[in-house]
C-alpha cells in the first residue's frame, strides 16, 4: 500500500482497520527498499528485514579484533537459527525486537564511555516501539534494568548517576510520547486501536516460557 500510494493509510484505505491500529513498523523499512529498487518484490521484504537483523548483530564487531568478531557474529547467527528457526526467511517482527534488545544490552555493558553508551542505545530503544507496539514493554524493561544497574552502584560518580537517571526518564518519556502521538493518529483516522492489547494478564502470559 505504501509503495503504491506513497503515504500512510487513511480512513478510506481498503486494508483491515485492525491491522492499521498497529504502528507501521518494518513496513516503512520495506517501503524504503522498494523505492530503492523501484518495484515491489517479496524477496526485497526479506532482504530489508535481514538488514535490520544484521545491523543489530554488528554490535559484536570490533575493528581491532576481526577474527574474534567474525566468530562472535557466526555464533549469533547459529543461535538465531537454532532458537528462532529459519529466521532469515521469516517476516517476524518479534524476533527483531528481541535481537535489538540484545544489541542494546551489549552496547550498554561494553561501552566504556557512559555518555556515549546511553546516547547510542537511546535510538534503538525508541525504535523498538515503532517496530511493534509491544516494543514499549520491552523498552521499559530495558530502562528498568538500566535503572536498577545504576542504583546497584555500577556508576560510582554521583554526577554520572544523576545524568543516567535523567537519561532513563527522558527516554521513557520519549517512548510514551510516541505512543500518545500514535494513539492520536489512530483516533483521528478512525482505525480500531489496541489500547488494551498490553495488560497485566498479557504481560504475565509472556513469562510462561513453556506455553504456546
Amino acid at each position: 500500500y505504501l509503495f503504491l500510494t506513497n503515504h500512510l493509510p487513511g480512513p478510506d484505505c481498503p486494508l483491515d482497520p485492525r491491522t492499521l491500529g498497529y504502528t507501521p513498523g518494518t513496513g516503512l523499512i520495506h517501503y524504503f527498499f522498494y523505492l530503492l529498487s523501484g518495484r515491489y518484490n517479496v524477496h526485497m521484504s526479506y532482504f530489508a528485514q535481514n538488514m535490520l537483523l544484521i545491523s543489530a548483530i554488528f554490535v559484536v564487531v570490533n575493528p581491532d579484533q576481526i577474527k574474534k568478531s567474525a566468530i562472535r557474529a557466526g555464533v549469533l547467527i547459529v543461535l538465531l537459527t537454532v532458537f528462532y528457526g529459519s529466521i532469515f526467511t521469516k517476516l517476524q517482527v518479534d524476533y527483531l525486537i528481541s535481537v535489538f534488545l540484545f544489541a542494546v544490552f551489549w552496547i550498554y555493558i561494553s561501552e566504556s564511555n557512559f555518555y556515549t553508551g546511553f546516547l547510542t542505545v537511546s535510538m534503538p530503544l525508541l525504535f523498538m516501539f515503532l517496530i511493534k507496539e509491544i516494543g514499549i514493554v520491552v523498552t521499559l524493561f530495558a530502562l528498568g534494568a538500566m535503572l536498577a544497574d545504576v542504583f546497584a552502584g555500577r556508576m560510582h560518580n554521583p554526577k554520572n548517576r544523576i545524568w543516567a537517571v535523567i537519561f532513563i526518564v527522558l527516554t521513557a518519556a520519549g517512548v510514551f510520547m510516541l505512543r500518545l502521538l500514535w494513539i492520536r493518529h489512530v483516533n483521528e483516522m478512525g482505525f480500531v486501536k489496541f489500547d488494551r492489547a498490553i495488560q497485566w494478564d498479557s504481560i504475565k502470559s509472556v513469562l510462561h516460557i513453556f506455553s504456546d
